[in-house]
């Protein structure tokens, strides 16, 4: 594994609570499984390509991820995973770990920042509970932003942690519209998600449609207000 220059007070969730439009949660690791799923399919389903920081706070909490990660790794421009290094993973190509220190703010942190010309997002969030709670009992305060000044500004910072071309920052070179694209894919996911969810799901199902109707929906909405399409293209 690499050695990288990690700040131990720098926090992702501090910089990104910052935004004016972000979706503000406060729930458990369901809800954010599903939020993170969605970034990655940004990706994975959408073609966005894009440069993703993830944290999991340990590595081996990577592991159950590791699967669908090769493919995500096959289609993003490259892939930086951060965690305690707990136990050895196996390399996998276009993926780069990145060790933390037990006492870095970082480890306490669950955070998936994708960002390109085509889509800039970042989910950070910081646990109040435990890593080693069990599952169902863990909570996390946390964003999910779609502000492209938030999430260039995290991707200058961590690129410069990992060693990354900061000069290459596609924010000059933003498409708007398609952002706008990709996150109505997202809601349209999201709602069928909803509309699938069987009863015992309810408090999941619940906030899900908070997040669409409360933030995404808004944040599309200013997304489509400050770039509307040319006339030849309505």
């Amino acid at each position: 594994m690499k050695s990288f220059n990690i700040v131990p007070e720098f926090s992702v969730y501090a910089l990104t609570k910052r935004s004016l439009r972000d979706v503000s949660i406060l729930n458990g690791r369901r809800i954010m499984t599903i939020i993170s799923n969605e970034i990655e399919n940004s990706t994975l389903i959408d073609g966005a390509e894009t440069v993703i920081f993830a944290a999991f706070q340990r590595l081996s909490r990577f592991k159950p991820q590791m699967k669908r990660y090769r493919q995500l790794a096959k289609q993003a421009k490259h892939i930086y995973v951060f965690g305690v290094a707990d136990e050895p993973l196996p390399e996998i190509e276009n993926i780069t770990y990145v060790g933390l220190k037990e006492t870095d703010q970082l480890a306490k942190e669950w955070f998936l920042i994708s960002y390109g010309a085509d889509y800039f997002s970042a989910l950070a969030t910081e646990e109040v509970t435990h890593i080693d709670d069990p599952d169902n009992q863990r909570k996390f305060k946390g964003a999910w932003s779609f502000d492209i000044a938030v999430v260039s500004m995290l991707y200058d910072w961590l690129a410069q942690a990992v060693n990354l071309n900061t000069l290459e920052n596609p924010r000059q070179r933003a498409n708007h519209h398609r952002q706008s694209q990709l996150l109505s894919n997202i809601i349209g996911r999201l709602s069928i998600r909803v509309m699938d969810d069987k009863p015992k799901d309810r408090p999941v199902h619940d906030e899900i449609q908070r997040i669409i109707k409360s933030g995404l929906y808004p944040v599309l909405k200013y997304l489509e207000d400050a770039n509307p399409l040319p006339k030849d293209r309505l």
